[in-house]
């Protein structure tokens, strides 16, 4: 009897201890925060509906008219924004948010692509653009992330870009931008929905 005891008691132990490595695991790996605000364009601008809340749109030559929020495909939630070319005729059409991040930060963005009418040599990409903290602000620099060639995205299904750069010296501020460069496709256009962006301090120990 006193045998079985000390198993029990020996199991009960070992349980316990692994129920508090598996709770102390849990509590040290937290997922990092996505520091973007209506990162699935869920949220429409209240001023035009058609367009995100938050996000600012830009083209090379005026404002883009052919970007709109859609509910067809999303990968998540109800709503996608389409990215479209127009009959300005820009080389590039694009969206960006600008957030807070220190000097030094590694800072992760990824993005969802889905084509609906891109070809040729048609083509989108993530970038990230470093500003410092001046008024008006000014480009440090900027770091151009991966790229969805009109070949590569499909109709049918979507494909993630992804790129990591570390915020370099002077940074006040990040412009996170998605662009479409449309090329000789005049009527090209794409999905692009679940946006996600860390910044980690990964010089830092962890307690």
């Amino acid at each position: 009897m006193q045998k079985a005891n000390r198993t029990m008691k020996m199991r009960t132990m070992a349980w316990m201890l692994a129920l508090t490595t598996t709770i102390l695991l849990a509590e040290d790996y937290k997922a990092p925060q996505n520091l973007l605000k209506n990162p699935g364009f869920e949220a429409p601008d209240p001023g035009n509906t058609k367009q995100p809340a938050v996000w600012s749109a830009f083209a090379e030559t005026g404002e883009p008219i052919a970007f709109t929020l859609v509910t067809d495909h999303p990968k998540e939630g109800a709503s996608a924004l389409k990215l479209a070319s127009d009959a300005s005729a820009s080389k590039f059409y694009g969206i960006g948010q600008q957030i807070p991040v220190k000097a030094g930060r590694t800072v992760t963005f990824t993005a969802y692509f889905r084509n609906v009418s891109l070809r040729d040599d048609s083509y989108g990409q993530i970038s990230i653009e470093w500003l410092n903290g001046d008024e008006p602000k000014k480009e440090i620099s900027r770091t151009w992330g991966a790229v969805a060639k009109a070949g590569d995205l499909s109709t049918d299904d979507w494909k993630k870009l992804e790129m990591t750069a570390v915020a370099p010296a002077g940074t006040a501020l990040m412009n996170i931008v998605v662009t479409l460069f449309p090329a000789r496709s005049p009527d090209g256009a794409i999905l692009v929905d679940d946006l996600s962006v860390s910044a980690e301090d990964l010089a830092k120990p962890k307690p």
